[in-house]
């Protein structure tokens, strides 16, 4: 996929220009303020907020435990290649340090990036659903999940989430649970997708894999 011109079709209307890494939840609705990275516009092909630490059971399989707290090299070593620019959370840790309160262990960092990493990844699709038929045409998240343990890269975790139901999970039930009444009220009164739409669509059918986890 490229972002290219075509000789008899124009502009492709792809992109893979990121973001890879942490923006604040309004970036993804700046729509074309950003035309050379992300943005929820277009058909992205690739895109994602990067970081997405592991939940707490996962990271004390993950590491062993002179090196779960503080942040060391063996993180950075489940964060992807060190030849690359994203082989550490050096993008993922300033905002999370500005934004939320100060933390002292593993357990607070890690309930606290997953609130952040929930809160990205939600604006990210929410994003690219508002735009639906007028901006936006479709987004691939890089990745879904990792067959290696990591702290970058997935929204599913290796262990396929499994996680205690918290508030999250409910919130998203009762957004899947919409997502199916509209889809019904839609089908019932045979209303065209274009004009009956959810927000929430692109954002239910991921989520609700993590849910049902």
């Amino acid at each position: 996929a490229a972002n290219t011109t075509t000789k008899y079709q124009g502009e492709t209307g792809v992109k893979m220009d990121g973001p890879y890494a942490w923006v604040p939840p309004s970036y993804w609705y700046d729509g074309m303020s950003h035309t050379y990275s992300g943005g929820a516009f277009g058909f992205s092909t690739e895109i994602s907020p990067g970081a997405s630490p592991t939940i707490l059971e996962s990271a004390v399989e993950m590491l062993t435990p002179d090196h779960l707290w503080p942040i060391d090299d063996v993180w950075d070593f489940h964060c992807g290649s060190g030849l690359g620019l994203f082989h550490d959370l050096r993008f993922f840790l300033p905002p999370l340090q500005s934004r939320m309160p100060l933390f002292s262990s593993v357990e607070d960092f890690l309930y606290f990036s997953q609130i952040m990493t929930f809160e990205s990844h939600r604006a990210m699709f929410e994003a690219y659903a508002v735009n639906k038929y007028k901006l936006s045409t479709g987004v691939i998240q890089w990745m879904l999940n990792n067959p290696f343990p990591s702290m970058i890269w997935h929204l599913i975790g290796r262990k396929k989430n499994k996680r205690k139901k918290n508030h999250f999970d409910i919130f998203m039930l009762v957004i899947c649970w919409i997502e199916i009444v509209l889809l019904f009220l839609k089908l019932l009164l045979r209303v065209p997708s274009p004009h009956f739409s959810s927000p929430f669509q692109i954002s239910m059918a991921v989520w609700v894999v993590p849910i049902m986890a």
